[in-house]
């Protein structure tokens, strides 16, 4: 028994249980708190390395299939535990990564038989366990983990992919599954060299066709995306107009204020009572037109809240806003616009979803904390059972533009060295965000 291959087949086999469950987290929303976590991963971590040791132990085979198989199950299983994500899902990103990692041994294996065995005549040092394959598996252990951020950043493209096209998914699975069956035979010796270049031909052709189907369908997803990303801005440019339009006019009416009080004084004058009455009257009626209550200090904003509050009481939302002066905010006009107005737009959609017996309302707070801005956004949201705040974050009935209105958010939050959290509790939502812009 080489002694120094078991130490690195354990942590090879460690290190790919642990980040498969990195990768799940990833996709979902923890439901324990970080210590248990933490000890569950290592537990079920080693206890899949231990398993997969003792089999090399007792029947001295480098791969097996039935223990990918096991190995991925008890993963997702564990994931399911650990995370709110559905069992389904986690199977395939834990069964997709075990084989993904078997076939790149394969390749490499197979590579360096034809090359160094059969060209150069060398021993097959890496078709058992020797210390060789032991610092193999330990180079690999170090590639995977230097790649697990790339790993992170796009296992959820992958992931809806595969729930959007099924079919592919699917045919991707099955395909993996009968090669996998194959390539046990590789690694005991069922195979020659001629087997072997015909499985690297193919394998390289899979690779290829399987890139060009998911990259097809990430490219034609990103085009989708980009197209209603773009439909969301020229919305919120539109709003933007708008707001600064209104936000002209009411300045110019302030502006002429001197003038109208000096057309008043002359009708004064003149004994003409009626003529000032109906210039006040017409001038009243200009100004309440632009609403604007003195909310924040910070006109734009305020004429921003205004007209949102309007919104919401119209459709029957009551809207509380309790503000500090914030005159001196140092976010442009747009920042400020697509920062709110997302906002108030989330909270009037989830009240809009609420079942008839539930109340309406929304309360937005601003408090000043030296050059911190701390905004924080309550409102209900529909009672279910088992509501998930992934699934609060997704309310629109297309799934896309609600998503964006939140990445307009984080947007402005980076731009200000800020912070945003969500949570849900009893029925109500609570978004909270800090910005560094005072």
């Amino acid at each position: 028994m080489n002694e120094v291959y078991c130490i690195c087949s354990f942590i090879w086999t460690a290190v790919r249980g642990w980040v498969t469950f990195d990768l799940l987290s990833s996709l979902a929303e923890p439901k324990r708190e970080e210590r248990t976590e933490l000890l569950i991963k290592g537990i079920v971590t080693i206890l899949i390395a231990g398993f997969e040791l003792a089999n090399y132990l007792t029947t001295e085979t480098l791969f097996s299939n039935l223990l990918v198989a096991i190995c991925a199950v008890a993963i997702a299983l564990t994931g399911c535990g650990l995370y709110r994500i559905h069992f389904g899902q986690s199977i395939i990103v834990s069964y997709l990564f075990w084989v993904f990692i078997a076939y790149i041994d394969f390749f490499v294996q197979a590579l360096f038989y034809i090359t160094v065995v059969e060209v150069m005549g060398q021993k097959a040092i890496l078709l058992w366990g020797s210390i060789e394959r032991g610092l193999y598996l330990l180079i690999c252990s170090c590639g995977i983990i230097g790649t697990r951020s790339i790993l992170r950043k796009w296992l959820p493209i992958i992931v809806k992919e595969f729930r959007c096209n099924i079919l592919v998914g699917l045919g991707i699975i099955i395909g993996s599954f009968v090669l996998m069956m194959y390539l046990q035979g590789i690694y005991l010796y069922q195979m020659s060299i001629q087997y072997m270049a015909v499985w690297i031909i193919f394998i390289t052709i899979s690779v290829i066709f399987v890139s060009a189907i998911v990259g097809y369908y990430v490219q034609q997803r990103h085009k989708l995306e980009g197209k209603i990303h773009q439909e969301k801005l020229g919305a919120l440019w539109s709003g933007y107009q708008q707001m600064a339009s209104l936000y002209q006019e009411k300045s110019t009416l302030l502006h002429d204020e001197k003038n109208h009080l000096l057309a008043i004084r002359c009708y004064l004058e003149n004994d003409e009572r009626q003529k000032a009455i109906d210039y006040l009257n017409d001038l009243s009626f200009r100004l309440q037109q632009k609403n604007i209550q003195q909310i924040t200090g910070h006109e734009f904003l305020d004429m921003i809240l205004s007209l949102k509050k309007q919104q919401a009481e119209q459709e029957g939302i009551s809207v509380e806003f309790t503000f500090d002066c914030i005159s001196d905010v140092k976010m442009s006009d747009f920042e400020t616009c697509a920062l709110f107005t997302n906002l108030l737009d989330n909270a009037i959609e989830a009240n809009m979803a609420l079942f008839p017996e539930q109340e309406k309302w929304i309360r937005l707070i601003g408090r000043r904390h030296g050059s911190m801005l701390s905004i924080k956004m309550e409102n209900p949201i529909k009672a279910m059972e088992g509501h998930e705040l992934g699934k609060i974050l997704k309310t629109r009935k297309d799934g896309h533009y609600h998503g964006f209105g939140l990445k307009s958010i984080q947007g402005v939050v980076d731009n200000y060295e800020g912070h945003m959290e969500c949570s849900s509790n009893n029925n109500v939502f609570l978004q909270t965000i800090f910005l560094c812009c005072l």
